[in-house]
């Protein structure tokens, strides 16, 4: 992908336990290897462990981190440390590869992959380029209202980007302008609220997303 070539390098990082101590110490964690989860865990570390970047879904530099930790048969079974912040938000993997936004031990299923997770912040690097930016929050009850407006807004071109959206936000672009809606931190409780970022050519064109989303 373009955007890592760009913007991301790799640095050392602790791969922790893998491959056959990793598959005794989940038996004996949790009464069996779990051999798809090794794997899973191998394939994570070996195409994205100690990528970094500035992030702008998390508005900062993110590291990842992929690394195994069984203690507690009570605990989920899954890939911790996959995105690090150096703040009390960031990512873990599942057991089925989707990704899990947390913060203060509070989480969300948002992406279904890293690989989605990586394109979403690639949306942002590309409307980064574009010279102006609004950002304006929504009530709790807008997000559904905002995205419907948006996938509606044929007279703005704005198309939807899936392969960069998550369960609770969402890209749209058009040849001169970008929206991203979000309402994953809203998601996590606290007095966080879904918000728009509308980026584009000019301050007009952001001033009709604000008149489409009112």
């Amino acid at each position: 992908m373009e955007f890592l070539r760009s913007s991301a390098h790799r640095v050392p990082f602790d791969r922790g336990l893998v491959g056959d101590r990793l598959s005794q110490e989940i038996e004996r964690v949790y009464g069996r290897p779990h051999e798809d989860f090794v794997r899973l865990l191998e394939g994570v570390q070996s195409r994205y462990g100690g990528l970094t970047y500035d992030s702008g879904f998390f508005q900062g530099p993110v590291q990842f981190s992929p690394v195994c930790e069984p203690e507690d048969a009570e605990d989920e079974l899954e890939i911790l440390y996959a995105l690090e912040t150096g703040s009390p938000a960031g990512g873990s993997v599942k057991a089925d590869g989707q990704v899990e936004i947390g913060i203060d031990g509070a989480g969300v299923v948002e992406f279904p992959d890293l690989d989605t997770f990586i394109e979403c912040d690639a949306m942002f690097d590309a409307a980064g380029r574009l010279p102006v930016e609004d950002r304006f929050h929504l009530d709790r009850s807008g997000l559904a209202r905002a995205v419907s407006r948006l996938s509606e807004a044929a007279d703005e071109d704005l198309q939807p980007v899936p392969i960069a959206g998550g369960a609770h936000c969402y890209w749209f672009q058009s040849p001169s302008v970008m929206a991203f809606v979000c309402g994953t931190w809203s998601e996590l409780g606290g007095a966080l609220s879904p918000f728009v970022q509308v980026w584009g050519e000019s301050t007009s064109q952001l001033g009709r997303c604000r008149r489409l989303l009112a």
